[in-house]
């Protein structure tokens, strides 16, 4: 068990850590295809057709590539109240929401999945290349978010085993 619990650890450090290369990567390909299309648009006064469905697209790239990672910190919109009101069951709470959000993660992820498929013949208008690389962000990334919730939540056990042997003395 603690072998799986490691390679768990490893296999979610290198994956948050390889979407969140791609994200950063995606953020400054955006940034720099923002300046491009400003510069030719109201300097060169000659405006590219390709230029927003990129950015569009990478910026949706870029929010499923730094989901794992939003999760894996803790990140995301977190309601503080709630482990001060739960108290002593702190640990059930916490694993029944990361229990319902893995649900709500594979829920969206096995839609994503199934889409692909169905628009794999349209295309992007601007870019001309298949939808389907853009809605494939869509899966990847929540499938990536199911392990990094997981590492969190078997984080936030082994604290509260490690809280209760100091407690004990152990």
């Amino acid at each position: 068990m603690r072998f799986a619990v490691l390679v768990l650890e490893r296999l979610e450090r290198w994956t948050t850590g390889v979407c969140l290369v791609i994200a950063v990567l995606c953020l400054l390909l955006l940034s720099c295809c923002c300046l491009y299309q400003v510069v030719s648009r109201f300097v060169l006064e000659e405006p590219l057709d390709w230029s927003e469905a990129l950015i569009r697209s990478l910026m949706i790239w870029a929010v499923f590539m730094a989901m794992p990672a939003a999760f894996r910190e803790g990140a995301m919109v977190s309601v503080d109240i709630l482990p001060k009101l739960v108290g002593e069951k702190r640990a059930i709470v916490v694993g029944a929401l990361a229990g319902l959000t893995i649900t709500l993660l594979a829920f969206v992820s096995w839609y994503g999945w199934a889409i692909l498929p169905r628009v794999r013949f349209q295309t992007v208008a601007g870019l001309g290349s298949s939808i389907a690389w853009v809605y494939l962000a869509i899966p990847v990334g929540t499938t990536l978010s199911i392990l990094s919730v997981l590492a969190n939540a078997i984080a936030a056990h082994r604290s509260k085993i490690s809280d209760k042997s100091l407690e004990l003395g152990l």
